[in-house]
């Protein structure tokens, strides 16, 4: 077993944590002030409606994240 121990020490608390170490998503300015919809719901015509009803109250700016398909876990073969 191989541990690699680092400790961090700053008068600063924003300086110990850490870099992502990747640059900034180039789509930052396009998704910024929008809502992010993380939707776990099975069926594609059910999240359809959903998403309709969401545009008639007037939130229609979104980022929708399906996770129709990983019911069954990540990378499952059944």
């Amino acid at each position: 077993m191989h541990e690699v121990l680092h400790i961090a020490v700053s008068p600063s608390v924003d300086n110990i944590f850490p870099s992502p170490g990747n640059p900034a998503s180039p789509y930052r300015t396009q998704l910024s002030g929008r809502l992010v919809l993380d939707i776990w719901d099975a069926g594609f015509s059910g999240i359809t409606q959903n998403l309709a009803e969401l545009r008639d109250y007037g939130i229609g700016d979104c980022v929708v994240i399906l996770h129709d398909w990983q019911h069954f876990g990540y990378c499952s073969y059944y």
